[in-house]
């Protein structure tokens, strides 16, 4: 945990700068600032200082790392609704949940101070409830306000990788819903052995295997947690944009060759993109992505005179029969421009029928994710062409 602590710490301060953009900006900023303190006060010499400083009570710092873990939870859950749900819809409620989660803050304190933890430190409060209402009822809280952020969190997420385009946000809300699975089973372990723990009067299971098991949790939850709330934020880094470059650049290959090969005149200056090192091969790979999106689109222009336009249709509705589901249209006009590469590869001539232009991205990322998806479906194209050419052989 101290690893996590630095870090988190380190990213608090570097993000420092955002707080002024907008409001899931700032959000986000005080989860973390929130989540760093809590992490911070798993560090038993940070955790006795503040006991030490409080002065009136011991195991304060027991109340306040709880009392931060609620709040990131609540904060981060609002982040999740700002990137999942339209502006309107993610306002709705946001002061009735922070009115409930100070609620929920201010009743652990009031169960903490009646509490009988005052008089000597403890390494944790979770061994000492059990048998005692007060403390039980404590946890109970604390459980039942995480669990509920962390539900809310899982449920949105969830949906959000499910509707989402691939992309920084999915990954994002991938990650998130990750954390927030084990973030659930971190409650469950802790309920199951304070029910367990309470009714067998203590004798099992043992605290410290519970300790081993919470702390491995925990950390795991923030770690996760952490690198989904600042996934967007780390594709924007020079390193990792132009590995996500290189590897959208190789995986689009077999998708440029195919059009290389019926068309070579679309490759824009291979030669110079040949003589370069390792570096500056790295260094201009984001422009030769460009390129190379720009010369697949050039070899589509190129090829799809040779099929005609009741081709598209067909193929069309043949990648709706293949189960190509929301991507049918991309998919059945790939098949269409894969029938035109064919023939004019078998020197078919050209058609003179005005043809529609194959659909394509916004801007340059989804055109990206257009292509992509694409590459990836070469096994249903290539079933999709086959029946589309068995159709026109027997209309032929």
């Amino acid at each position: 945990m101290h690893v996590a602590a630095i870090l988190l710490w380190v990213v608090v301060l570097a993000r420092i700068p955002t707080i002024v953009r907008h409001t899931t900006q700032r959000l986000l900023w005080l989860a973390l600032v929130a989540l760093a303190v809590s992490v911070t006060l798993e560090t038993p010499d940070v955790a006795q200082a503040l006991d030490e400083v409080a002065g009136f009570t011991a195991n304060i710092s027991h109340l306040v790392k709880h009392a931060m873990v609620v709040t990131s939870a609540v904060l981060a859950q609002e982040v999740v609704r700002d990137l999942a749900l339209p502006a309107e819809v993610a306002d709705q409620g946001r002061a009735r949940r922070a009115l409930a989660m100070t609620g929920m803050v201010a009743l652990l304190a009031g169960l903490f101070s009646a509490a009988p933890v005052h008089d000597r430190t403890f390494p944790g409060l979770t061994a000492v409830a059990v048998g005692e209402p007060v403390l039980l009822a404590y946890w109970a809280i604390y459980l039942f306000a995480l669990a509920s952020a962390l539900v809310s969190i899982a449920r949105l997420t969830f949906t959000s990788v499910m509707s989402f385009p691939p992309g920084p946000v999915r990954t994002s809300m991938t990650w998130m819903a990750g954390g927030a699975i084990v973030g659930l089973t971190y409650c469950g372990h802790k309920a199951a052995y304070l029910v367990v723990a309470t009714s067998n009067g203590g004798s099992w299971p043992s605290p410290e295997s519970m300790d081993t098991v919470q702390q491995y949790l925990l950390s795991t939850t923030v770690m996760i947690f952490v690198v989904g709330v600042l996934w967007p934020a780390c594709t924007e880094w020079p390193v990792i944009r132009h590995l996500r470059a290189y590897l959208a650049y190789r995986r689009l290959y077999p998708l440029w060759l195919a059009y290389y090969q019926a068309e070579p005149g679309i490759a824009l200056d291979p030669v110079s993109r040949g003589r370069r090192g390792v570096v500056l091969f790295l260094r201009y790979i984001e422009l030769d992505l460009y390129r190379r999106v720009i010369e697949i689109r050039d070899g589509m222009l190129a090829v799809q005179r040779f099929a005609p336009p009741h081709v598209r249709e067909l193929a069309v509705r043949e990648a709706h029969r293949a189960g190509a589901g929301v991507n049918a249209q991309v998919i059945g006009e790939a098949a269409w421009l894969e029938v035109a590469r064919r023939a004019k590869l078998r020197g078919a001539e050209p058609h003179d029928e005005s043809m529609p232009a194959p659909t394509g991205g916004e801007d340059l990322a989804t055109e990206i994710l257009v292509l992509t998806e694409i590459t990836a479906a070469r096994k249903m194209i290539e079933t999709i062409v086959g029946r589309v050419e068995a159709t026109i052989g027997a209309e032929s």
